[in-house]
């Protein structure tokens, strides 16, 4: 059975922003992603956490 991925809203108590996104990758390996330093709208912060999934 093909896996759809995964919803997911994380929070930044920094920015006090909500970031909702989609990934086919574990949720793990996905928070590690937003709280590195990267380009893009969760890169600048590394204080993400999941609130939802």
């Amino acid at each position: 059975m093909k896996s759809w991925g995964i919803s997911e809203k994380v929070f930044s108590s920094t920015l006090d922003r909500y970031y909702i996104g989609h990934t086919g990758d574990d949720l793990s390996g996905r928070l590690r992603r937003h709280n590195s330093n990267h380009k893009g709208f969760t890169g600048n912060v590394g204080d993400w956490i999941i609130v939802l999934y």
